[in-house]
This record gives C-alpha cells, sequence and structure tokens, in this order.
C-alpha cells in the first residue's frame, strides 16, 4: 500500500526561555497515516515504588533525546518538507508525531 502524504510544513516558533528559534514540522498530516504506538509513561509514584532500596542514581538530560533515534527508512519519506533550497527529510525522530514519546519511553526502558 502505497501513502500520498504532501510535503510538511515547517513551524517555526520562539523558545521562550532562551529567545532563540525551534524550527519543527506540522505532523497533522503525516500523524493520520503513522500508527500510533502506546506505551505508558511510569508516574512518579511507580518509580518510586521502583527504586526502593537503590543506593546509586544518574541523571539523563532527554532535552535532545528525539534527535537520537534513527527513523526507519522506508518511513523517512513521510517527513519530507520543503524549503526555498529543496525537498529535505528528517532521517531521525521527528518531535510532534504521534508515537514520538511513546517510542522514547519504550528505549528508555529496554536500556534500563
Amino acid at each position: 500500500m502505497r501513502f500520498l502524504v504532501p510535503s510538511l510544513a515547517i513551524v517555526i516558533t520562539d523558545k521562550k526561555d532562551t529567545g532563540d528559534i525551534r524550527v519543527t514540522l506540522d505532523c497533522q498530516e503525516v500523524n493520520k497515516v503513522i500508527y500510533p504506538t502506546h506505551e505508558p509513561i511510569p508516574t512518579s509514584d511507580e518509580l518510586r515504588h521502583t527504586l526502593i532500596g537503590c543506593d546509586r542514581f544518574s541523571t539523563l538530560d532527554m532535552t535532545n533525546c528525539y534527535h537520537q533515534f534513527e527513523i526507519e527508512e522506508n518511513a523517512q519519506k513521510l517527513y519530507a518538507f520543503r524549503t526555498p533550497w529543496g525537498i529535505y527529510r528528517y532521517k531521525r525522530m521527528v518531535m510532534g508525531t504521534s508515537p514520538a514519546s511513546s517510542e522514547i519511553q519504550k528505549r528508555i526502558r529496554a536500556i534500563v
């Protein structure tokens, strides 16, 4: 089956805390053809119960975690976007797609 998804629109917004700009895609159209995944994000109470008795902890900066995971090659064409310089596509996970946070959580569980 072949999906025809128009090239996605670029959305440029201000980052409130730094004054920089954030460039993302409007993923509403592509979210209609992507199968969402469901990986529950644990609550703080669940985490507290899991960590009882632990004596070593570390922190993990998840600021740019979406860009750490590659998109399957056959799905990359869904993330094409047009600029004045040509058509480009994402090769890494895009923030704003329906399964993104669930996929991140699934991969974090696999690591931990």
